[in-house]
Parts: structure tokens; C-alpha cells; sequence
């Protein structure tokens, strides 16, 4: 009875261990889409959540967001540097 219930813990832990895994894979595997970067080091997350660690965006083009989340969208910076020069069009309503 002993090993029955020894074999039925370890079940479990394996169960556990890889629920564990399957959750922390599928939250890198949507964050990581960092498709959504442009070119020129701009950022726009449009309707979609992302995370993103280690970054480095910029722009010094005028009238351009370095990061633009719209639509809904969410995003998770660490560690991240966010730069922006050049100026903004007088008559812009977002306050660039």
C-alpha cells in the first residue's frame, strides 16, 4: 500500500511539473512576437499583448511614437530602453 501511494505522489509532481511548463511556454512563446517592430527601432503593439525583455527602441524621426500601443493592445517592457529625438508637428494632438 505503501508503494501505491508513492507511485500516485510522483504521478502528480510529473502532472504538476508539466502543467507548469505548458503554462510558462505558452506565455514566452505570445510574448516573443516581436514581429511588431519596425525598421527603424519603433515599437507598435496594435490589439495584441506582448512582453519583451532586453529592449532597445528608438526613433528620431518627427511625428513618430518609438512605442504605440493602440486597438487594446498590452505591453510588458523590462529591462528596456525606450530613446526619442526630433521633433514633433505644432498642430499634432498627441503631444509627441
Amino acid at each position: 500500500m505503501n508503494k501505491k501511494h508513492i507511485a500516485i505522489a510522483l504521478i502528480i509532481i510529473i502532472i504538476a511539473i508539466i502543467a507548469i511548463f505548458a503554462i510558462f511556454s505558452s506565455n514566452s512563446s505570445s510574448s516573443s512576437s516581436m514581429d511588431a517592430t519596425g525598421a527603424d527601432g519603433r515599437l507598435v503593439v496594435d490589439g495584441e499583448s506582448i512582453s519583451a525583455d532586453n529592449g532597445d527602441y528608438s526613433t528620431n524621426l518627427s511625428n513618430t511614437n518609438t512605442v504605440l500601443v493602440q486597438n487594446g493592445g498590452q505591453l510588458s517592457l523590462t529591462n528596456s530602453k525606450i530613446s526619442k529625438t526630433g521633433s514633433s508637428d505644432s498642430s499634432s494632438s498627441n503631444g509627441d
